[in-house]
């Protein structure tokens, strides 16, 4: 295979967004790195949302280019936003195990942060939509997965009361 072609399947695997052009989906793929794949890919504005039940307005904190990754390094998900003019990470969430994921409005989505309530406001809302149910669904696998787990564990262990 043609170094192109490598491109061309490594670009594939990453889901690009409308909103930017070629190039600027091709830094994405450049920035999330080669053992990432970007699930989802649009453009928002993060704020936050801090002190005690996260009552506190709305702080803007910077916006990007937004992606749902894949990191096959880390072996983990994350929500993660670029920076495309100085081209660098300026977000990044690890999406834990008891993570929810919530869209109050179309373009308006929540989560809880490691120290913060995050919004998260798209530009488009079709890609909001799209980046909404690819996160989701990726939770209900994982919850899946561990009830699974849990499940096959129970069952090994026979009627232990528990």
């Amino acid at each position: 295979m043609t170094v192109t072609g490598v491109l061309l399947k490594h670009h594939e695997d990453n889901r690009p967004s409308l909103l930017l052009s070629a190039e600027e989906n091709q830094m994405v793929v450049t920035l999330v790195g080669p053992r990432c794949q970007t699930l989802a890919t649009t453009v928002a504005q993060v704020y936050r949302s801090e002190g005690p039940g996260h009552n506190f307005r709305w702080n803007k904190r910077t916006c990007g280019v937004i992606c749902f990754v894949k990191d096959n390094l880390r072996r983990s998900y994350f929500i993660r936003v670029y920076d495309m003019d100085r081209t660098v990470l300026v977000f990044d969430q690890e999406i834990y195990n008891q993570f929810r994921y919530k869209a109050p409005r179309p373009y308006f989505h929540t989560f809880e942060g490691d120290d913060a309530q995050i919004g998260l406001n798209f530009a488009d809302e079709t890609e909001a939509e799209f980046f909404q149910q690819t996160v989701e669904s990726k939770l209900n696998e994982r919850r899946n997965r561990r009830e699974r787990r849990q499940q096959g564990r129970r069952q090994q262990g026979g009627n232990s009361g528990h």
